[in-house]
């Protein structure tokens, strides 16, 4: 079975922690959900497309249970750099040209 842990977030804990200078201790944390892909074929750009989708939203899940402060409007950039970090390891690690390509082509 091909199942992926790829959506890794790593996230400072905190909201207030997000703002820390450099020279203050932050603790971070490491979140990952599996993705299962053992249904598609990742040589189709419909198989690609699919895991593609799972990933980002497995990717947007962990973000957010890395840091919950991550949901308030005001720091959508935030989160969404958080999504695309998570998705960009995540297909790297699977190394599947297709996905590469659509991921690249989404971002």
């Amino acid at each position: 079975m091909k199942t992926l842990v790829p959506a890794l977030a790593t996230m400072v804990i905190g909201g207030a922690a997000m703002t820390a200078h450099a020279t203050v201790p932050v603790q971070r944390i490491m979140v990952q959900a599996p993705v299962s892909y053992h249904d598609l074929n990742l040589k189709t750009e419909h198989g690609a497309e699919t895991l593609l989708t799972r990933i980002q939203s497995a990717a947007r899940k962990v973000c957010i249970q890395a840091n919950p402060d991550l949901m308030k409007p005001n720091i959508r950039d935030l989160r969404q750099s958080c999504t695309e970090d998570a998705t960009a390891r995540a297909v790297a690690s699977i190394n599947a040209p297709l996905l590469t390509r659509r991921a690249s082509a989404s971002m």
